[in-house]
C-alpha cells in the first residue's frame, strides 16, 4: 500500500486525484503529518516549496504538477531533487507526454520553410498564460530547430471551462500539417499523477519527468 498525501483542499485537481486514490487498491489517501510515502502537488508555486521543505525534513517523495515557478524558485526544486525523488511536469497526461515525443520527431522532418505555431485554450479560470505546457512544446521544437524559444510563437486563450486543449502546426502556403491533444476530462491530469505517484515510490533521489515515466 502507498501512502499518498494531496494537499489542497478546495483545488479542481486536488480534488479528481483524492477521488481517483479512493478507487484505486493498491492507494491510500493520508494527511500530510501521517507519514505519505509520496506527495502529490497541485497548488501553488509558493505552497509547493513550503511542502518541499515538509517533504526534505520526512523523506518524501513529491510528484508536482504546477507551472508558473520562478527561475530561483525552479532552482530550489531541483536542489531539493538531491535529496528525494521529484517527478515535476507542467502536464501530467500520458497523451500529451507522447505529444512531446511526436513534435521532437515533427521538428526534425519539417525544416525552417515551414511556419510553426503553438495554441492553447484553457478555462476562464487557469492563471498562467501560455500553459505550461505550451510552453514546453515550443521548448521541445526549438531545441530541435537550434533556434531560440522565444522565436516559437505562442498563442493562448482562456474562455469559459475548456479543460485544456494544445495544437502545434506546421504550414507551408500549400499544406498545413497539425498534432494536438485535447482533455475531455481532469481525470487524464490525476491518473497521470497518480501513475507518476506509483512509480517514484521507493526512487532514489532525481529529478524526474513524465518522460521517464513513460520511456
Amino acid at each position: 500500500m502507498i501512502n499518498i498525501a494531496v494537499p489542497g483542499l478546495n483545488g479542481r485537481m486536488s480534488t479528481a486525484i483524492r477521488d481517483q486514490i479512493s478507487r484505486a487498491e493498491d492507494l491510500k489517501l493520508v494527511g500530510i503529518d501521517n507519514n505519505p510515502d509520496v506527495l502529490i502537488d497541485f497548488t501553488a508555486p509558493t505552497a509547493v516549496l513550503e511542502h518541499l521543505d515538509y517533504c526534505l525534513q520526512h523523506n518524501i517523495a513529491m510528484v508536482i504538477g504546477v507551472t508558473g515557478f520562478s527561475e530561483e524558485q525552479f532552482k530550489l526544486i531541483e536542489t531539493g531533487a538531491t535529496q528525494i525523488p521529484i517527478v515535476l511536469s507542467a502536464n501530467m497526461s500520458i497523451g500529451v507526454n507522447i505529444c512531446y515525443k511526436l513534435l521532437s520527431q515533427a521538428a526534425k522532418l519539417f525544416d525552417s520553410s515551414w511556419n510553426v505555431k503553438v495554441s492553447d485554450v484553457h478555462h476562464q479560470h487557469k492563471k498562467d498564460s501560455p500553459s505550461g505546457t505550451a510552453k514546453h512544446m515550443a521548448r521541445v521544437i526549438a531545441a530541435e530547430r537550434e533556434v531560440d524559444t522565444a522565436s516559437i510563437e505562442i498563442t493562448s486563450e482562456r474562455r469559459g471551462e475548456v479543460i485544456g486543449e494544445h495544437m502545434v502546426t506546421f504550414a507551408t502556403a500549400a499544406e498545413t500539417v497539425t498534432i494536438s491533444h485535447t482533455a475531455n476530462t481532469r481525470d487524464v491530469f490525476a491518473l497521470g499523477a497518480i501513475n507518476a505517484a506509483r512509480w517514484v515510490n521507493g526512487k532514489k533521489p532525481g529529478f524526474y519527468t513524465m518522460n521517464d515515466i513513460i520511456g
